[in-house]
């Protein structure tokens, strides 16, 4: 006869996918240590976020890997993630350009409602890759696409997001790096 944990873990293993399931292990092990800003030579990305994770138990072999300009460090009880952030200007790009006009001479969309402010001549209908207002500032890449992403054009894959000291209270660190580590794959 089966014990009670061999008929649950039958049926955890029948009925869940296993990469499922070590996500939520790994998810639910890893802590956030600690953030540090990083500050390099002038450039675009003169500024690093080193993110520090408590592993569950030790690596038995330290691993590397420098995809683009990410860093991705595993030795010991620490995984350490060290990314590039973008300083400079980016583009918000709004989900329903129908509603917007397009100012050429400001380089920016305006709201229907408030393109009246313009003459005729001054304005144009908004185009998906033409309904965007710019930012410039800091911004932390994210790996998948969410409702308040900037990009540089409208057909660029990498998002990112405005970058502020408190940006992972509202962003979970664990779920940053699952992201990070979906796109490795």
């Amino acid at each position: 006869m089966e014990s009670e944990e061999i008929k649950n873990i039958k049926y955890h293993h029948q009925t869940k996918n296993p990469l499922e399931t070590a996500h939520l292990e790994l998810e639910s092990s890893l802590q956030i240590k600690k953030l540090e800003l990083e500050e390099a030579e002038k450039s675009r990305t003169a500024k690093k976020l080193c993110l520090q994770y408590y592993l569950p138990s030790p690596v038995p072999v330290p691993l590397t890997l420098a995809p683009k300009n990410y860093l991705l460090e595993i030795k010991d009880k620490f995984l350490f993630l060290t990314v590039p952030l973008y300083q400079g200007e980016l583009c918000y790009f709004f989900k329903n350009y129908k509603d917007y006009e397009f100012i050429p001479s400001e380089d920016r969309a305006v709201h229907k409602s408030l393109a009246n402010m313009y003459p005729k001549e001054m304005r144009e209908k908004a185009k998906a890759s033409t309904a965007y207002q710019k930012m410039k500032t800091s911004f932390l890449p994210v790996f998948q696409e969410g409702e308040k992403v900037f990009k540089k054009t409208y057909q660029d894959k990498q998002c990112f997001i405005p970058f502020k000291e408190n940006t992972f209270e509202s962003i979970n660190p664990v779920e940053y790096l699952l992201n990070f580590l979906s796109v490795l794959t």
